[in-house]
């Protein structure tokens, strides 16, 4: 009966006496059945009319219930004496008991490396059958991860968004785009009410509340919730900036971050302007910290201290002298520094580089910063007034010098 029904359903079908006419009014998506366009405007309406009467949990359709409902019923008989985990058969129940103790009883026959399941055993066998990109000597577990790395070299991006015409280089990425456009978000985190296309944004979302960072830099122990934060990292321990700009030769860790809005400056786009200055900047984030200011205010405090910042970044880096971290090391003299930014204003020792030339008489100076106080020679700018005189100086410390002057002035009387 159902093959007479789907072969008469076709027929009609082609001949245009039945049509997709059931019409999601929210993405253009069209079903041929009532019930099926409930089941996805659910998805829109982030609607879960199905809960489980044991847990609470809630379900788009009665299947996933059901199914669900099922993890309640089945029988848990062996349980973990150390932390009360349950599972459904002894051979689980003694393989999660070794990660409670230091025994690996699963050896690779290649290398000797130890494993404390025979699953992480069975994935790590799949290093020794790699197969490696001929272009960047990169390996892979199966052929089919390589051919997906290729098209990275190749710049082949074979699936395409039917709605915009976005290309992309995997599968997956296409999947999770098309949600951006049907507002679909299934991945939902356990604890708060945030949801997400991916299960990966999901995963490094869940970190927050865990505050578990497996991602552990093999040079200086640093950890990350994410892999991608990690690679960056490296780089600081490399050198390496893979991303070069075609313009001006000049070369950046990151692409999107730094690189793309890089870019921006040759090509003078700075949409985000400042009302009370007119100053534009290529991100936001900028434009907001430079609005801080014109107010006074520095949000960001030392805990050590009573030194307070404009931006989070420098209190960062500020807290690192408390804690003797100095990351970032000199290749010439093995001196260390806080900031990337300081080493590279120290390379320049070294280099007798000086990039910030005078406009007016081509003095030239190893910082920005320098090179802002000597224009004031030539302007006669003096910014920094004392509230207690009116006298004024070109630089801040000169300032604070004075206003010392006041304050013995004060004592002695």
């Amino acid at each position: 009966m159902a093959v007479i029904f789907f072969i008469l359903h076709s027929f009609l079908n082609v001949t245009g006496f039945i049509l997709d006419s059931f019409v999601c009014h929210v993405c253009s998506k069209t079903f041929s059945q009532k019930r099926h366009l409930t089941y996805h405007m659910r998805i829109h309406t982030r609607e879960d009319p199905y809960t489980c009467p044991q847990c609470g949990k809630s379900f788009l359709q009665r299947r996933y219930l059901d199914h669900h409902i099922k993890t309640h019923s089945r029988g848990r008989l062996y349980s973990c004496p150390q932390c009360d985990k349950a599972f459904k058969s002894k051979g689980n129940l003694q393989e999660h008991i070794l990660t409670h103790t230091d025994q690996k009883p699963f050896s690779c026959p290649q290398c000797g490396k130890s494993f404390k399941s025979k699953r992480s055993l069975t994935s790590h066998m799949k290093f020794h059958t790699c197969v490696t990109c001929p272009q960047c000597d990169k390996t892979y577990t199966s052929k089919a991860n390589l051919e997906n790395h290729i098209r990275v070299h190749t710049g082949e991006k074979p699936f395409t968004c039917p709605q915009c015409d976005k290309t992309y280089t995997y599968k997956a990425n296409l999947e999770n785009h098309i949600r951006v456009h049907t507002g679909e978000k299934p991945f939902k985190c356990p604890q708060c009410d945030k949801a997400y296309t991916c299960k990966a944004s999901l995963d490094n979302h869940i970190r927050f509340h865990t505050g578990e960072k497996p991602f552990t830099c093999p040079q200086c122990d640093k950890s990350f919730t994410q892999r991608g934060h990690l690679k960056y990292h490296i780089r600081i321990h490399t050198g390496e900036k893979p991303y070069l700009c075609h313009l001006c030769d000049k070369s950046f860790t990151h692409r999107p971050m730094d690189l793309n809005v890089h870019l921006k400056i040759h090509a003078a786009e700075r949409p985000y302007l400042c009302a009370q200055c007119g100053k534009g900047y290529s991100r936001e984030r900028h434009l907001k910290e430079h609005l801080i200011i014109h107010t006074g205010q520095k949000p960001f405090s030392c805990p050590h201290c009573r030194k307070r910042f404009i931006r989070k970044q420098s209190l960062n880096i500020h807290i690192r002298i408390h804690n003797n971290d100095c990351p970032y090391t000199c290749p010439q003299c093995d001196k260390s520094f806080s900031s990337n930014y300081h080493l590279q204003t120290h390379l320049r020792v070294h280099t007798g580089e000086k990039p910030y030339t005078c406009p007016q008489c081509d003095k030239s100076f190893t910082q920005r910063g320098n090179l802002l106080y000597h224009i004031r020679i030539h302007t006669g700018e003096k910014p920094y007034l004392c509230h207690l005189c009116d006298k004024s100086f070109t630089h801040a410390q000169n300032l604070k010098l004075h206003l010392w002057c006041h304050l013995k002035g004060r004592k002695a009387v």
